[in-house]
Protein backbone atom coordinates (compact mmCIF):
# COMPACT_ATOMS: atom_id res chain seq x y z
CA UNK A 1 0.00 0.00 0.00
CA UNK A 2 1.24 3.41 -0.75
CA UNK A 3 -0.01 6.49 1.38
CA UNK A 4 1.50 9.80 0.69
CA UNK A 5 -1.00 11.70 3.29
CA UNK A 6 1.99 13.49 4.87
CA UNK A 7 1.75 17.08 6.02
CA UNK A 8 0.81 19.14 3.00
CA UNK A 9 1.91 22.48 3.99
CA UNK A 10 0.33 24.56 0.93
CA UNK A 11 -3.04 22.96 1.34
CA UNK A 12 -2.82 23.29 4.78
CA UNK A 13 -1.43 27.08 5.52
CA UNK A 14 -4.74 28.26 3.23
CA UNK A 15 -7.13 25.76 5.33
CA UNK A 16 -4.62 26.98 8.69
CA UNK A 17 -5.40 30.86 7.37
CA UNK A 18 -9.60 29.73 7.50
CA UNK A 19 -9.71 28.12 10.98
CA UNK A 20 -6.90 30.67 12.77
CA UNK A 21 -7.79 33.79 11.70
CA UNK A 22 -7.62 35.71 8.32
CA UNK A 23 -8.84 35.54 5.00
CA UNK A 24 -7.14 32.31 2.65
CA UNK A 25 -5.94 33.66 -0.87
CA UNK A 26 -7.75 32.46 -4.10
CA UNK A 27 -11.49 34.39 -3.50
CA UNK A 28 -10.20 35.30 -7.78
CA UNK A 29 -10.01 31.77 -9.24
CA UNK A 30 -7.12 32.05 -11.94
CA UNK A 31 -7.57 29.89 -15.07
CA UNK A 32 -5.35 29.62 -17.64
CA UNK A 33 -4.59 33.36 -17.20
CA UNK A 34 -8.33 34.36 -17.21
CA UNK A 35 -9.78 35.56 -13.45
CA UNK A 36 -13.36 34.19 -12.40
CA UNK A 37 -14.97 35.06 -9.28
CA UNK A 38 -16.03 31.94 -7.13
CA UNK A 39 -18.69 33.14 -4.44
CA UNK A 40 -18.70 31.32 -1.36
CA UNK A 41 -21.71 30.32 0.50
CA UNK A 42 -22.15 31.70 3.46
CA UNK A 43 -23.51 29.08 6.14
CA UNK A 44 -25.07 31.28 9.24
CA UNK A 45 -24.88 28.69 12.40
CA UNK A 46 -26.53 31.82 14.85
CA UNK A 47 -30.54 32.08 14.30
CA UNK A 48 -30.18 35.46 15.95
CA UNK A 49 -28.09 38.83 16.11
CA UNK A 50 -26.02 38.23 19.23
CA UNK A 51 -25.29 41.29 21.80
CA UNK A 52 -22.20 40.40 24.48
CA UNK A 53 -21.53 37.45 21.88
CA UNK A 54 -19.42 34.49 24.62
CA UNK A 55 -17.53 31.45 23.99
CA UNK A 56 -20.75 29.27 25.32
CA UNK A 57 -22.76 31.25 22.50
CA UNK A 58 -20.37 30.46 20.06
CA UNK A 59 -19.77 26.88 21.30
CA UNK A 60 -23.90 26.49 21.33
CA UNK A 61 -24.55 27.28 17.98
CA UNK A 62 -21.99 24.65 17.47
CA UNK A 63 -24.29 22.33 18.53
CA UNK A 64 -22.67 21.52 21.88
CA UNK A 65 -25.15 20.53 25.08
CA UNK A 66 -24.13 21.83 28.41
CA UNK A 67 -22.27 18.97 29.47
CA UNK A 68 -20.04 19.12 26.55
CA UNK A 69 -19.58 22.82 27.05
CA UNK A 70 -18.10 22.94 30.41
CA UNK A 71 -15.75 19.58 29.12
CA UNK A 72 -14.89 21.55 26.58
CA UNK A 73 -13.91 25.08 28.10
CA UNK A 74 -12.14 23.41 31.45
CA UNK A 75 -9.58 21.56 28.87
CA UNK A 76 -8.87 18.12 30.42
CA UNK A 77 -5.37 17.06 31.21
CA UNK A 78 -4.78 14.63 28.70
CA UNK A 79 -2.91 12.64 31.31
CA UNK A 80 -6.32 12.01 32.59
CA UNK A 81 -7.89 10.52 28.92
CA UNK A 82 -7.91 6.85 28.96
CA UNK A 83 -6.86 4.97 25.70
CA UNK A 84 -10.17 2.87 25.75
CA UNK A 85 -12.62 5.96 25.41
CA UNK A 86 -10.52 6.50 22.19
CA UNK A 87 -11.67 3.21 20.60
CA UNK A 88 -8.85 1.12 21.43
CA UNK A 89 -9.08 -2.13 22.70
CA UNK A 90 -7.78 -2.98 26.13
CA UNK A 91 -6.99 -6.30 25.20
CA UNK A 92 -4.52 -4.88 22.30
CA UNK A 93 -3.35 -2.70 24.64
CA UNK A 94 -2.30 -5.46 27.80
CA UNK A 95 -1.00 -7.12 24.48
CA UNK A 96 1.37 -4.36 23.61
CA UNK A 97 2.68 -3.88 27.39
CA UNK A 98 3.75 -7.75 27.88
CA UNK A 99 5.37 -8.02 24.27
CA UNK A 100 7.12 -4.44 25.23
CA UNK A 101 8.15 -5.84 28.52
CA UNK A 102 9.20 -9.20 27.62
CA UNK A 103 11.22 -7.83 25.17
CA UNK A 104 13.02 -6.16 27.63
CA UNK A 105 13.28 -8.88 30.23
CA UNK A 106 14.61 -11.04 27.31
CA UNK A 107 16.89 -8.88 26.14
CA UNK A 108 15.60 -8.92 22.46
CA UNK A 109 16.06 -6.22 19.80
CA UNK A 110 13.26 -3.83 19.69
CA UNK A 111 12.82 -1.54 16.57
CA UNK A 112 10.34 1.43 16.04
CA UNK A 113 9.27 1.48 12.34
CA UNK A 114 8.02 4.85 11.74
CA UNK A 115 7.02 6.96 8.49
CA UNK A 116 8.64 10.39 6.93
CA UNK A 117 6.35 12.31 7.98
CA UNK A 118 5.86 15.00 10.98
CA UNK A 119 3.34 12.07 12.40
CA UNK A 120 5.54 9.43 11.97
CA UNK A 121 8.80 10.91 12.69
CA UNK A 122 7.46 12.17 16.33
CA UNK A 123 5.50 8.78 16.91
CA UNK A 124 8.96 7.09 16.55
CA UNK A 125 11.04 9.57 18.66
CA UNK A 126 7.86 9.86 21.28
CA UNK A 127 8.72 5.35 21.58
CA UNK A 128 12.37 5.13 20.93
CA UNK A 129 12.86 8.02 23.48
CA UNK A 130 10.40 6.58 26.20
CA UNK A 131 12.32 2.57 25.82
CA UNK A 132 16.23 4.23 25.08
CA UNK A 133 16.14 7.28 27.72
CA UNK A 134 13.54 7.12 30.20
CA UNK A 135 13.56 3.13 30.47
CA UNK A 136 17.49 2.63 29.88
CA UNK A 137 16.84 -0.05 27.69
CA UNK A 138 19.57 0.12 25.06
CA UNK A 139 18.74 -2.16 22.55
CA UNK A 140 16.23 -0.75 20.47
CA UNK A 141 16.73 2.10 17.04
CA UNK A 142 14.55 3.89 15.42
CA UNK A 143 13.93 2.62 11.75
CA UNK A 144 12.33 5.47 8.59
CA UNK A 145 12.25 4.07 5.14
CA UNK A 146 13.09 6.26 2.08
CA UNK A 147 10.19 7.83 0.50
CA UNK A 148 12.09 6.88 -2.96
CA UNK A 149 13.92 3.45 -2.43
CA UNK A 150 11.12 2.05 -0.14
CA UNK A 151 8.13 4.02 -0.29
CA UNK A 152 5.51 4.09 2.30
CA UNK A 153 4.72 2.58 5.55
CA UNK A 154 6.45 -1.38 5.77
CA UNK A 155 7.10 -2.25 2.34
CA UNK A 156 9.80 -5.52 1.58
CA UNK A 157 12.47 -3.19 1.38
CA UNK A 158 11.99 -1.87 4.89
CA UNK A 159 11.61 -5.08 6.69
CA UNK A 160 15.07 -6.40 5.11
CA UNK A 161 16.53 -2.83 6.45
CA UNK A 162 14.49 -3.94 9.95
CA UNK A 163 16.32 -7.38 9.45
CA UNK A 164 19.85 -5.03 9.22
CA UNK A 165 18.93 -3.34 12.24
CA UNK A 166 18.50 -6.34 13.97
CA UNK A 167 21.74 -7.77 13.14
CA UNK A 168 23.79 -4.31 14.60
CA UNK A 169 21.91 -4.60 17.84
CA UNK A 170 22.49 -8.65 17.70
CA UNK A 171 23.72 -10.61 15.44
CA UNK A 172 23.10 -13.72 17.53
CA UNK A 173 19.17 -13.41 17.86
CA UNK A 174 16.62 -14.46 15.81
CA UNK A 175 14.25 -12.92 17.66
CA UNK A 176 12.76 -9.16 18.04
CA UNK A 177 10.07 -6.75 18.66
CA UNK A 178 8.40 -4.75 15.78
CA UNK A 179 6.67 -1.79 16.47
CA UNK A 180 5.16 -0.13 13.27
CA UNK A 181 4.04 3.54 14.02
CA UNK A 182 1.92 5.40 11.71
CA UNK A 183 1.31 2.76 8.51
CA UNK A 184 1.16 -1.03 8.91
CA UNK A 185 -2.88 -1.17 9.22
CA UNK A 186 -2.75 -2.81 5.87
CA UNK A 187 0.08 -4.16 5.36
CA UNK A 188 -0.86 -7.62 5.12
CA UNK A 189 1.66 -9.37 3.36
CA UNK A 190 4.80 -7.25 4.75
CA UNK A 191 3.92 -8.27 8.63
CA UNK A 192 3.63 -11.56 7.40
CA UNK A 193 7.37 -11.24 6.29
CA UNK A 194 8.21 -10.10 9.17
CA UNK A 195 6.85 -12.65 11.69
CA UNK A 196 8.44 -15.02 9.47
CA UNK A 197 11.59 -13.83 10.32
CA UNK A 198 11.27 -14.33 14.04
CA UNK A 199 9.88 -10.88 14.60
CA UNK A 200 6.70 -10.30 17.07
CA UNK A 201 4.78 -7.44 15.36
CA UNK A 202 2.50 -4.57 16.95
CA UNK A 203 1.10 -1.80 14.90
CA UNK A 204 -0.19 1.33 16.05
CA UNK A 205 -1.91 3.40 13.21
CA UNK A 206 -4.83 5.44 12.71
CA UNK A 207 -4.94 5.06 8.83
CA UNK A 208 -8.50 3.53 6.70
CA UNK A 209 -8.92 0.24 7.66
CA UNK A 210 -9.02 -2.34 4.68
CA UNK A 211 -11.47 -5.27 4.66
CA UNK A 212 -8.52 -7.56 5.59
CA UNK A 213 -6.48 -6.77 8.77
CA UNK A 214 -2.88 -7.86 9.14
CA UNK A 215 -1.79 -10.50 11.06
CA UNK A 216 0.43 -8.48 13.93
CA UNK A 217 0.59 -9.83 17.58
CA UNK A 218 -1.36 -6.70 18.27
CA UNK A 219 -3.16 -3.63 16.67
CA UNK A 220 -3.35 -0.47 18.39
CA UNK A 221 -5.81 1.34 15.96
CA UNK A 222 -8.18 4.63 16.27
CA UNK A 223 -8.89 7.52 13.88
CA UNK A 224 -9.67 9.83 16.54
CA UNK A 225 -6.29 10.31 17.06
CA UNK A 226 -2.66 10.68 14.64
CA UNK A 227 0.15 8.27 15.89
CA UNK A 228 2.14 10.33 17.42
CA UNK A 229 -1.13 11.10 19.86
CA UNK A 230 -1.56 7.18 20.58
CA UNK A 231 2.27 6.82 21.13
CA UNK A 232 2.23 9.70 23.65
CA UNK A 233 -1.12 7.98 25.41
CA UNK A 234 0.80 4.33 25.05
CA UNK A 235 3.61 5.37 27.15
CA UNK A 236 0.99 6.23 30.44
CA UNK A 237 0.84 2.12 30.30
CA UNK A 238 4.72 1.88 29.94
CA UNK A 239 5.98 4.05 33.27
CA UNK A 240 9.49 4.44 34.36
CA UNK A 241 9.98 2.46 37.82
CA UNK A 242 9.45 6.29 39.65
CA UNK A 243 5.83 6.19 38.89
CA UNK A 244 7.20 9.44 35.95
CA UNK A 245 4.15 10.57 33.63
CA UNK A 246 5.63 10.40 29.89
CA UNK A 247 7.61 13.02 28.14
CA UNK A 248 7.16 13.85 24.32
CA UNK A 249 3.79 15.84 24.84
CA UNK A 250 5.90 18.53 22.42
CA UNK A 251 5.92 15.83 19.70
CA UNK A 252 2.44 14.45 20.32
CA UNK A 253 1.41 18.59 20.11
CA UNK A 254 3.70 18.73 16.73
CA UNK A 255 2.38 15.88 15.05
CA UNK A 256 -1.25 16.21 15.73
CA UNK A 257 -1.18 19.52 14.31
CA UNK A 258 0.45 18.81 11.83
CA UNK A 259 -1.41 15.73 10.50
CA UNK A 260 -4.48 18.16 10.55
CA UNK A 261 -5.95 16.32 12.98
CA UNK A 262 -9.71 18.34 14.49
CA UNK A 263 -8.64 19.94 17.38
CA UNK A 264 -11.77 18.71 19.89
CA UNK A 265 -11.71 16.22 22.51
CA UNK A 266 -8.39 14.37 22.97
CA UNK A 267 -6.72 15.84 20.37
CA UNK A 268 -7.74 19.68 21.59
CA UNK A 269 -6.26 18.47 24.70
CA UNK A 270 -3.11 17.07 23.80
CA UNK A 271 -2.62 20.58 21.78
CA UNK A 272 -3.29 23.05 24.19
CA UNK A 273 -1.07 21.14 27.39
CA UNK A 274 1.63 20.03 24.27
CA UNK A 275 1.47 24.08 23.26
CA UNK A 276 2.74 24.78 26.74
CA UNK A 277 5.43 22.22 26.46
CA UNK A 278 6.84 23.63 23.50
CA UNK A 279 6.65 27.04 24.84
CA UNK A 280 9.21 25.99 28.12
CA UNK A 281 10.91 23.04 26.24
CA UNK A 282 14.61 21.86 26.98
CA UNK A 283 14.81 20.17 23.92
CA UNK A 284 17.65 20.79 22.08
CA UNK A 285 16.76 20.12 18.86
CA UNK A 286 13.64 21.88 18.78
CA UNK A 287 14.95 24.77 20.29
CA UNK A 288 17.14 24.78 17.57
CA UNK A 289 14.45 24.43 15.07
CA UNK A 290 12.44 27.46 16.72
CA UNK A 291 15.42 29.79 16.25
CA UNK A 292 16.09 29.36 12.15
CA UNK A 293 12.53 29.48 11.83
CA UNK A 294 13.06 32.94 13.73
CA UNK A 295 10.69 31.97 16.66
CA UNK A 296 12.72 32.43 19.32
CA UNK A 297 11.41 34.85 21.95
CA UNK A 298 8.23 34.51 20.65
CA UNK A 299 5.27 32.75 21.98
CA UNK A 300 3.94 29.43 19.72
CA UNK A 301 1.00 28.31 18.57
CA UNK A 302 -0.69 26.27 16.55
CA UNK A 303 -0.30 28.46 13.72
CA UNK A 304 3.47 28.70 14.39
CA UNK A 305 3.65 25.26 14.53
CA UNK A 306 2.07 24.64 11.27
CA UNK A 307 3.37 27.35 9.48
CA UNK A 308 6.63 27.42 10.29
CA UNK A 309 8.16 24.30 12.32
CA UNK A 310 6.15 21.59 10.77
CA UNK A 311 7.52 22.28 6.54
CA UNK A 312 10.88 22.23 8.09
CA UNK A 313 10.41 18.99 10.05
CA UNK A 314 8.44 17.60 6.43
CA UNK A 315 11.04 19.02 3.98
CA UNK A 316 13.54 16.02 4.88
CA UNK A 317 10.92 13.45 3.87
CA UNK A 318 10.40 15.10 0.93
CA UNK A 319 13.38 15.76 -0.62
CA UNK A 320 16.16 13.65 1.32
CA UNK A 321 15.60 11.03 3.93
CA UNK A 322 13.31 11.72 7.29
CA UNK A 323 15.84 10.18 9.34
CA UNK A 324 17.51 13.89 9.80
CA UNK A 325 14.61 14.87 11.03
CA UNK A 326 14.25 12.52 13.53
CA UNK A 327 17.86 12.93 14.88
CA UNK A 328 17.23 16.45 15.44
CA UNK A 329 13.90 15.71 17.63
CA UNK A 330 16.51 13.18 19.60
CA UNK A 331 19.85 14.75 19.55
CA UNK A 332 21.26 15.79 22.96
CA UNK A 333 24.07 17.48 20.77
CA UNK A 334 23.83 21.49 20.56
CA UNK A 335 26.15 22.20 18.15
CA UNK A 336 24.55 18.65 15.63
CA UNK A 337 21.10 20.20 16.55
CA UNK A 338 22.29 23.53 15.20
CA UNK A 339 23.28 22.12 12.47
CA UNK A 340 20.94 19.97 11.49
CA UNK A 341 18.09 22.58 11.44
CA UNK A 342 20.08 25.02 9.37
CA UNK A 343 20.26 22.22 6.85
CA UNK A 344 16.54 21.68 7.56
CA UNK A 345 16.12 25.16 6.52
CA UNK A 346 17.87 24.84 3.79
CA UNK A 347 15.91 21.71 2.11
CA UNK A 348 12.57 24.02 3.21
CA UNK A 349 13.49 26.63 1.22
CA UNK A 350 14.39 24.21 -1.78
CA UNK A 351 11.28 22.54 -1.14
CA UNK A 352 9.32 25.75 -1.80
CA UNK A 353 11.37 26.29 -5.16
CA UNK A 354 10.61 23.08 -6.24
CA UNK A 355 6.75 23.54 -5.73
CA UNK A 356 6.20 26.63 -7.11
CA UNK A 357 8.01 25.02 -10.65
CA UNK A 358 5.64 22.29 -10.24
CA UNK A 359 2.57 24.47 -9.58
CA UNK A 360 3.26 26.76 -12.01
CA UNK A 361 3.41 23.77 -15.12
CA UNK A 362 0.51 21.58 -13.28
CA UNK A 363 -2.19 25.06 -13.96
CA UNK A 364 -1.19 25.00 -17.14
CA UNK A 365 -2.19 21.24 -17.23
CA UNK A 366 -6.00 22.38 -15.91
CA UNK A 367 -8.72 23.46 -18.25
CA UNK A 368 -11.48 25.44 -17.87
CA UNK A 369 -13.97 22.97 -19.09
CA UNK A 370 -12.80 20.73 -16.34
CA UNK A 371 -15.29 20.80 -13.73
CA UNK A 372 -14.67 17.39 -11.97
CA UNK A 373 -11.80 15.51 -10.69
CA UNK A 374 -8.60 17.74 -11.70
CA UNK A 375 -5.82 14.99 -12.48
CA UNK A 376 -1.91 16.08 -13.79
CA UNK A 377 0.69 13.99 -14.32
CA UNK A 378 4.50 15.16 -15.42
CA UNK A 379 7.80 13.23 -15.25
CA UNK A 380 9.47 16.17 -13.73
CA UNK A 381 7.14 16.51 -10.96
CA UNK A 382 9.58 15.73 -7.53
CA UNK A 383 7.31 12.67 -5.95
CA UNK A 384 7.75 14.40 -2.69
CA UNK A 385 6.04 17.51 -3.21
CA UNK A 386 3.02 16.06 -5.33
CA UNK A 387 0.79 16.19 -2.32
CA UNK A 388 1.44 19.70 -2.22
CA UNK A 389 0.68 20.30 -6.14
CA UNK A 390 -2.55 18.39 -5.72
CA UNK A 391 -3.23 20.21 -2.19
CA UNK A 392 -2.76 23.35 -3.66
CA UNK A 393 -4.85 22.84 -7.16
CA UNK A 394 -7.64 21.59 -4.91
CA UNK A 395 -7.70 24.23 -2.81
CA UNK A 396 -7.53 27.19 -5.51
CA UNK A 397 -10.55 25.32 -7.96
CA UNK A 398 -12.36 23.53 -5.14
CA UNK A 399 -12.45 20.17 -6.56
CA UNK A 400 -10.48 16.97 -5.70
CA UNK A 401 -7.28 17.11 -7.36
CA UNK A 402 -4.48 14.08 -7.81
CA UNK A 403 -0.85 14.94 -9.24
CA UNK A 404 1.49 12.36 -10.73
CA UNK A 405 5.01 11.89 -10.80
CA UNK A 406 5.33 9.55 -14.07
CA UNK A 407 8.09 7.17 -13.27
CA UNK A 408 9.77 4.62 -16.45
CA UNK A 409 7.63 1.56 -15.15
CA UNK A 410 5.71 2.86 -11.55
CA UNK A 411 4.29 6.34 -11.14
CA UNK A 412 3.45 7.46 -7.64
CA UNK A 413 0.47 9.51 -7.23
CA UNK A 414 -0.90 12.05 -4.29
CA UNK A 415 -4.48 13.18 -3.95
CA UNK A 416 -6.19 15.90 -2.17
CA UNK A 417 -9.74 16.27 -1.54
CA UNK A 418 -12.70 18.45 -0.51
CA UNK A 419 -15.36 17.51 2.18
CA UNK A 420 -18.17 16.56 -0.31
CA UNK A 421 -15.77 13.56 -1.78
CA UNK A 422 -14.36 10.68 -0.47
CA UNK A 423 -10.85 10.49 -2.35
CA UNK A 424 -9.48 7.29 -0.77
CA UNK A 425 -12.91 5.32 -1.01
CA UNK A 426 -12.56 6.60 -4.63
CA UNK A 427 -9.76 5.24 -5.19
CA UNK A 428 -10.35 1.60 -3.62
CA UNK A 429 -12.77 1.53 -6.84
CA UNK A 430 -9.86 1.31 -9.10
CA UNK A 431 -7.72 -0.72 -7.30
CA UNK A 432 -7.54 -3.04 -9.95
CA UNK A 433 -5.37 -0.62 -12.04
CA UNK A 434 -3.41 0.47 -8.88
CA UNK A 435 -0.59 -0.81 -7.49
CA UNK A 436 -1.58 0.10 -3.84
CA UNK A 437 -3.29 2.78 -2.46
CA UNK A 438 -3.74 3.96 1.06
CA UNK A 439 -4.77 7.63 2.89
CA UNK A 440 -8.05 9.15 4.49
CA UNK A 441 -11.09 10.83 2.66
CA UNK A 442 -9.43 14.08 2.20
CA UNK A 443 -5.70 12.93 1.24
CA UNK A 444 -4.48 9.46 -0.18
CA UNK A 445 -1.74 7.95 -2.01
CA UNK A 446 -1.18 5.72 -4.68
CA UNK A 447 1.31 3.66 -7.05
CA UNK A 448 0.83 2.97 -10.85
CA UNK A 449 2.33 1.42 -14.15
CA UNK A 450 2.87 4.00 -15.88
CA UNK A 451 0.99 2.52 -18.93
CA UNK A 452 -2.12 2.50 -17.28
CA UNK A 453 -1.93 6.09 -16.16
CA UNK A 454 -4.14 7.12 -19.36
CA UNK A 455 -7.24 4.38 -18.63
CA UNK A 456 -7.12 5.27 -14.77
CA UNK A 457 -7.47 9.19 -15.77
CA UNK A 458 -10.17 8.57 -17.83
CA UNK A 459 -12.15 6.10 -15.89
CA UNK A 460 -11.64 8.22 -12.38
CA UNK A 461 -12.50 11.23 -14.32
CA UNK A 462 -15.63 9.60 -15.34
CA UNK A 463 -16.15 8.10 -11.82
CA UNK A 464 -15.49 11.79 -10.52
CA UNK A 465 -18.53 13.19 -12.71
CA UNK A 466 -21.07 11.60 -11.83
CA UNK A 467 -20.63 11.92 -7.61
CA UNK A 468 -19.66 15.87 -8.25
CA UNK A 469 -21.76 18.69 -9.30
CA UNK A 470 -20.62 21.62 -11.09
CA UNK A 471 -22.62 23.90 -8.23
CA UNK A 472 -20.24 22.75 -5.55
CA UNK A 473 -18.44 25.79 -4.24
CA UNK A 474 -16.82 26.71 -0.92
CA UNK A 475 -19.11 27.06 2.18
CA UNK A 476 -17.78 29.59 4.84
CA UNK A 477 -19.32 28.92 8.20
CA UNK A 478 -20.43 31.91 10.10
CA UNK A 479 -21.13 31.50 13.47
CA UNK A 480 -22.47 34.31 14.97
CA UNK A 481 -24.39 37.59 13.42
CA UNK A 482 -23.18 40.63 15.82
CA UNK A 483 -23.13 44.69 15.86
CA UNK A 484 -19.70 46.57 15.35
CA UNK A 485 -19.64 47.66 18.74
CA UNK A 486 -19.44 43.97 19.61
CA UNK A 487 -15.82 43.91 18.20
CA UNK A 488 -13.77 44.81 21.68
CA UNK A 489 -11.07 43.29 23.85
CA UNK A 490 -14.07 41.37 25.45
CA UNK A 491 -15.14 39.27 22.51
CA UNK A 492 -10.92 38.66 21.87
CA UNK A 493 -11.36 37.59 25.56
CA UNK A 494 -14.26 35.15 24.88
CA UNK A 495 -12.51 34.16 21.65
CA UNK A 496 -8.83 32.83 23.28
CA UNK A 497 -11.40 30.60 25.28
CA UNK A 498 -11.70 28.83 22.75
CA UNK A 499 -8.05 28.60 21.72
CA UNK A 500 -6.51 25.88 20.18
CA UNK A 501 -7.61 26.68 16.69
CA UNK A 502 -7.56 24.49 14.19
CA UNK A 503 -9.61 21.79 11.99
CA UNK A 504 -12.58 20.69 14.01
CA UNK A 505 -12.10 24.02 16.03
CA UNK A 506 -12.30 26.69 13.69
CA UNK A 507 -11.63 30.15 15.40
CA UNK A 508 -15.22 32.10 15.31
CA UNK A 509 -16.23 34.16 12.28
CA UNK A 510 -19.15 37.01 12.70
CA UNK A 511 -21.18 38.59 10.50
CA UNK A 512 -21.34 42.39 10.71
CA UNK A 513 -24.55 43.88 8.45
CA UNK A 514 -24.66 47.47 7.15
CA UNK A 515 -21.31 48.68 7.17
CA UNK A 516 -20.47 51.54 5.08
CA UNK A 517 -16.74 51.36 3.73
CA UNK A 518 -15.34 54.57 4.61
CA UNK A 519 -11.94 53.91 2.89
CA UNK A 520 -9.74 50.88 1.62
CA UNK A 521 -6.33 50.68 0.15
CA UNK A 522 -4.34 47.71 -1.34
CA UNK A 523 -1.17 46.51 1.23
CA UNK A 524 1.37 44.38 0.59
CA UNK A 525 5.14 44.11 -2.09
CA UNK A 526 2.18 43.14 -4.59
CA UNK A 527 -0.81 44.66 -4.01
CA UNK A 528 -2.35 41.23 -2.30
CA UNK A 529 -3.74 42.72 0.72
CA UNK A 530 -7.03 44.93 1.83
CA UNK A 531 -6.87 47.86 4.17
CA UNK A 532 -10.19 49.07 5.30
CA UNK A 533 -11.81 51.43 7.25
CA UNK A 534 -15.51 50.31 7.93
CA UNK A 535 -18.09 51.98 9.82
CA UNK A 536 -21.99 51.07 11.12
CA UNK A 537 -22.91 54.96 11.61
CA UNK A 538 -21.64 55.10 15.31
CA UNK A 539 -18.08 53.70 15.37
CA UNK A 540 -15.37 53.09 12.96
CA UNK A 541 -12.52 50.83 12.91
CA UNK A 542 -9.89 49.59 10.80
CA UNK A 543 -9.82 46.04 9.01
CA UNK A 544 -7.18 43.95 7.26
CA UNK A 545 -8.53 41.58 4.29
CA UNK A 546 -5.38 38.87 3.51
CA UNK A 547 -5.74 37.90 0.02
CA UNK A 548 -8.58 40.14 -0.94
CA UNK A 549 -6.41 42.87 -2.70
CA UNK A 550 -7.68 42.40 -6.08
CA UNK A 551 -11.37 43.05 -4.75
CA UNK A 552 -9.90 46.95 -4.96
CA UNK A 553 -11.41 46.60 -8.83
CA UNK A 554 -14.76 46.32 -7.53
CA UNK A 555 -15.12 48.01 -4.14
CA UNK A 556 -16.12 51.76 -4.49
CA UNK A 557 -15.81 54.16 -1.62
CA UNK A 558 -19.09 54.66 1.11
CA UNK A 559 -20.56 51.43 -0.47
CA UNK A 560 -22.59 48.94 2.16
CA UNK A 561 -21.27 45.86 2.92
CA UNK A 562 -22.18 42.73 4.53
CA UNK A 563 -18.96 41.62 6.33
CA UNK A 564 -17.32 38.43 7.87
CA UNK A 565 -15.01 39.04 10.36
CA UNK A 566 -12.54 37.11 13.02
CA UNK A 567 -11.52 39.46 15.53
CA UNK A 568 -8.02 39.84 15.94
CA UNK A 569 -4.98 41.87 17.27
CA UNK A 570 -2.92 44.16 15.43
CA UNK A 571 0.92 43.92 17.40
CA UNK A 572 2.84 47.03 15.56
CA UNK A 573 5.89 48.26 17.17
CA UNK A 574 4.77 46.62 20.61
CA UNK A 575 1.36 48.98 20.24
CA UNK A 576 -1.70 46.25 20.72
CA UNK A 577 -5.20 47.53 19.36
CA UNK A 578 -8.14 45.14 17.99
CA UNK A 579 -8.05 45.14 14.46
CA UNK A 580 -10.21 42.18 12.26
CA UNK A 581 -9.37 40.18 9.80
CA UNK A 582 -11.91 40.20 7.05
CA UNK A 583 -12.24 36.72 5.77
CA UNK A 584 -15.39 37.89 3.08
CA UNK A 585 -18.07 40.58 1.83
CA UNK A 586 -20.61 41.19 0.28
CA UNK A 587 -23.14 43.83 -0.86
CA UNK A 588 -24.95 44.64 1.64
CA UNK A 589 -28.71 43.29 1.90
CA UNK A 590 -31.20 46.22 2.11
Amino acid sequence: MVCDCSFDWHNFRDLFIHFCGGSAPGRLERINGKEEKMDKKWVILGKKKYQNPTARDVLEVRGFNKKEIEAFLSSKDPSEIDLTSLGIKSSEIDTFISLVKSGISENLPIIIHGDYDVDGICATAILWEHLYKTLGYKKTLPYIPDRFEEGYGLSENSVNGVLKLREKLDQTSKKGLLIIVDAGIGAIKEIDQAKSLGFKVVVVDHHQKGKELPKADAIIWTDKLCSGGIAWFLLSYLKSENGNLPSGLDLAALATIADIQPLVGANRSIVKFGLEAINKTSRIGLMELIKVSGLFGKEIGTYEVGWMLAPRLNASGRLENALISLRLLCTDNESLAREIAKTLDQINSERQKLTIESLTLAKTQVTKDQKGILIVSHETYHEGIIGLVAGRLSQEFYRPAIAISRGEKVSRGSARSISEFNIIEALHHFDHLLLGAGGHPMAAGFSIETEKIEQFITEFVSYGDTLLSEEIAPKITVDLEISLSDVSKDLLNEVENLSPFGVGNPKPIFLVRGLTLENFKTVGATADHLKMVLKDGKRSINAIGFGLGPLAEVLNKDCKLDVLLQIAVNDYNGSKTIEPQIKDLKNAIS
